[in-house]
């Protein structure tokens, strides 16, 4: 085999290594972000639902004192 046979076929080898190598970096870091978003995505919805259960307990409170002022109101009305 010339000089120049092995070269080009170790700079072939090489090239090639170097690019799987490349891509299986590439696919790993992807992966670690993917995963990542999935968990902001689970960390958000648990924020939207305790944030929609304090939202539901201040209307039902909110209900409560409406009914309540609004019989204070008619008894002060007719009283």
């Amino acid at each position: 085999m010339s000089w120049t046979s092995r070269l080009f076929l170790y700079s072939s080898i090489a090239v090639s290594g170097g690019t799987v190598y490349y891509v299986h970096c590439l696919q790993s870091i992807e992966r670690e972000e993917l995963r990542a978003g999935v968990l902001r995505d689970v960390e958000r919805r648990a924020q939207n639902a305790s944030r929609k259960a304090e939202n539901l307990y201040i209307l039902n409170q909110q209900k409560e004192l409406e009914k309540f002022l609004k019989k204070e109101q008619e008894t002060r009305a007719h009283g």
